[in-house]
């Protein structure tokens, strides 16, 4: 439940964000910010955990950002194949994500395993 609290907050961290830079980026900007956000959470959270931290970015976007804001409702349809393109990218991202963290732990035990052969026969 802990790792579900902290994508919440990279979340709400990117939307307070989005809110600050909006007079100076596009809308277009904002929606990279869920992007960096949802790849920060795929690096530590479970794969779990990041698709449901992809599916809300995308929530959190058009709630916030997508006119009429404040509703979900979408005036031009073109924002739909955003959110498409944005939870395809961000389920992407925490695919990558845990196959990093897959690879980097096989090659951690890979190399421990050595160093106790190693050491087992430098012994015996």
């Amino acid at each position: 439940m802990r790792g579900y609290g902290r994508a919440a907050l990279v979340l709400a961290l990117c939307t307070v964000l989005g809110t600050v830079v909006l007079d100076w980026l596009s809308i277009t900007d904002v929606a990279m910010l869920y992007l960096l956000g949802v790849g920060v959470i795929a690096s530590w959270a479970t794969r779990r955990q990041a698709v449901v931290a992809a599916v809300l970015s995308v929530a959190l976007f058009d709630f916030f950002f997508v006119p009429p804001r404040f509703t979900f409702t979408v005036e031009d349809t073109h924002y739909v194949f955003t959110f498409g393109v944005m939870l395809v990218t961000a389920l992407a991202i925490s695919r990558l994500a845990e196959r990093v963290r897959t690879q980097w732990l096989l090659q951690t035990f890979a190399a421990q395993a050595a160093l106790a052969i190693e050491r087992v026969s430098t012994v015996a």
